[in-house]
């Protein structure tokens, strides 16, 4: 007697494809800088990196909790971050 497919349901759901987060692939790196004694230069860069990612995330954040901004006020947010620490570029 052939056997029919079985059709039984999972018991657990599928699993979800997981989506890298910034901050913690910034601080991971970070992390394997230091403890292979790598080039100042690229501690600095994988701090400012880790800075930014963290900084990206408050906002994203933050403006989720707010009303949408008007453009005028758009532009105000970018001129204002635009400037700031733009004396060490």
């Amino acid at each position: 007697m052939p056997s029919k497919p079985c059709s039984v349901e999972p018991l657990l759901s599928p699993v979800r494809e997981a989506v890298p987060d910034p901050v913690l692939q910034t601080r991971s790196r970070i992390g394997v800088l230091v403890r292979t004694g790598a080039d100042p230069a690229q501690l600095t860069e994988a701090r400012r990196n880790h800075a930014a990612a963290k900084l990206k995330r408050y906002v994203e954040r933050t403006l989720a909790n707010y009303p949408q901004l008007t453009a005028e006020q758009r532009e105000d947010v970018i001129c204002a971050l635009s400037q700031v620490g733009a004396a060490e570029d």
